[in-house]
């Protein structure tokens, strides 16, 4: 049987459950899992920043003119074609 404990807060429904926590959604099927975007408001937001001095594989990060991600000890640059 699975749990799951939500709360409200001014913005969001944020549901967590023995998978993970929701973020506007009700019943998480992943460790993390973000609602769908509407017209007013996207799914996530990565602000743009200064990049890690020593990003973990996995870690993703905008830098304010390119989003990057390290994968296995190199750091990507997202290409959008």
């Amino acid at each position: 049987r699975r749990h799951t404990r939500c709360s409200r807060d001014w913005s969001s429904d944020v549901c967590s459950s023995d998978l993970g926590v929701g973020f506007n959604v009700v019943s998480p099927t992943a460790l993390v899992h973000i609602g769908a975007s509407t017209t007013t408001v996207a799914s996530l937001r990565i602000v743009s920043g200064t990049a890690p001095t020593s990003p973990n594989d996995g870690d993703i990060w905008y830098d304010g003119t390119n989003i990057k991600m390290r994968v296995g000890t190199t750091t990507k640059t997202f290409t959008l074609v």
